[in-house]
């Protein structure tokens, strides 16, 4: 498939704090890809960049060919972006928001279709500045899809959404046209895995990983054996257990939980019950997933942050 988007050595640093740290990346026509990180890991900088709403230190960013920051007219044309955070005019109406975006592309999608795809429906005649957050953040994606443009950049597009709204929000995403590439930063691994077709993880400002769901499992995943002690264990101890990969430790009820990403959980569980026996309680095993690959590789846990 095409390239799309090309990044190449893109950094951006505030003082001394690198937010983007030589980051290369290729996009592909009609994918939908995940960027997946804990906050402050870069997500929203380089997806800014992206959109030449922020100035790169250095790097080259082509987004259908075009520089973001020079071929502006062009560019926002052919590009929608739904950032983190943005106000709406409050007095208008739902429709009314959604005519006034679509007005702005030249092959928009249809009003009434848009809002029916976030379940907004009942909500076309009210005011903007009646609508419950999650309401409103369906609203903001609606406006992004409004144009059929050939690349929507979404930062964090569900984050305030409740499972329901959530699950409408990504269907509406999938309807998108096969021409269409999607970027979605999220903190969510479930809907990385659920919605993507490609995810990439970054951590500190780089890319640490980036692949299927699948392939990223198969290659950096495990399942994880769980456990709580009274007292916190020594952490090389258990990363000397068989086929432990990564270690997880917290406080938990006045004592320890411990979390041992591995690719073999039996031997892992009998190895925890033999050095601890009565007092490691509840041992349990839970299957690969996207969210002990991010343990693997960066050997902290990512958590959806409220806003």
């Amino acid at each position: 498939m095409d390239a799309v988007i090309e990044v190449s050595a893109l950094r951006k640093a505030y003082g001394s704090v690198r937010a983007v740290d030589g980051v290369d990346l290729t996009l592909r026509r009609g994918e939908i890809v995940g960027v997946v990180g804990p906050n402050g890991a870069g997500k929203t900088t380089m997806l800014e960049c992206v959109a030449g709403i922020r100035r790169p230190d250095s790097g080259v960013i082509r987004v259908l060919g075009l520089d973001p920051l020079h071929d502006r007219k062009q560019f926002t044309r052919r590009v929608s972006l739904q950032p983190q955070a943005g106000a709406l005019f409050g007095n208008l109406t739902v429709r009314e928001s959604v005519r006034l975006w679509c007005s702005f592309y030249p092959q928009p999608r249809d009003v009434d279709d848009l809002i029916a795809a976030v379940g907004l429906t009942e909500k076309a005649d009210a005011r903007v500045k009646r609508l419950s957050g999650g309401q409103y953040q369906r609203l903001r994606l609606v406006l992004a899809l409004a144009g059929s443009c050939e690349i929507l950049l979404l930062d964090e597009p569900t984050g305030a959404l409740d499972p329901n709204a959530r699950e409408d929000a990504w269907s509406a995403i999938r309807a998108r046209g096969d021409e269409q590439t999607v970027v979605v930063t999220t903190h969510s691994m479930e809907e990385a895995e659920q919605l993507c077709d490609r995810v990439v993880i970054i951590d500190r400002g780089r890319v640490v990983a980036d692949g299927t769901p699948s392939a990223l499992m198969d290659q950096h995943g495990g399942q994880t054996v769980s456990f709580r002690l009274p007292q916190p264990p020594d952490e090389a101890v258990l990363r000397r257990f068989p086929g432990v990969k990564a270690v997880l430790l917290r406080n938990h009820g006045g004592g320890a939980l411990a979390r041992l990403v591995t690719d073999d959980p039996a031997r892992t569980s009998e190895k925890v019950r033999a050095r601890y026996g009565a007092t490691a309680k509840d041992v349990h095993v839970a299957p690969n997933s996207l969210h002990t690959v991010f343990v693997t590789l960066t050997g902290t846990e990512l958590k959806e942050v409220e806003r």
